[in-house]
């Protein structure tokens, strides 16, 4: 799947399930708006899955894949000791391995090595 939204690959697979979800009820609600994604990104290290409208039961199941993304590293999708920390100032939720990537490329962009 080719990333088109504001957040990382790790978090693709979410996305997919999400949006899975949003189109089996779209297929049994077919005399109801279609619900759509608005928006999708990353907030204060955590997936936000922002629709057009939220179908009770559809919410619910929303809300708990983006909580899933607090325990999966948002760059390579790894759930191996996974953390949301502040680093330069940016919420975000890696793994280490990734965390020391982001650490070097804003240390990188500071001192205008970019």
């Amino acid at each position: 799947m080719e990333n088109k939204y504001e957040c990382g690959n790790g978090w693709l697979p979410l996305i997919e399930e999400a949006q899975g979800l949003i189109d089996e009820w779209n297929d049994s609600h077919k005399d109801m708006a279609k619900v759509e994604f608005v928006q999708v990104k990353e907030k204060w290290g955590e997936l936000c899955l922002y629709c057009n409208l939220y179908p009770e039961g559809l919410l619910e199941k929303i809300i708990e894949i983006c909580e899933r993304s607090h325990h999966i590293c948002e760059n390579c999708g790894t759930t191996e000791n996974v953390t949301t920390e502040t680093t330069h100032g940016w919420v975000f939720t890696l793994c280490p391995e990734c965390r020391e990537k982001e650490i070097s490329r804003y240390n990188k962009i500071l001192k205008g090595d970019d």
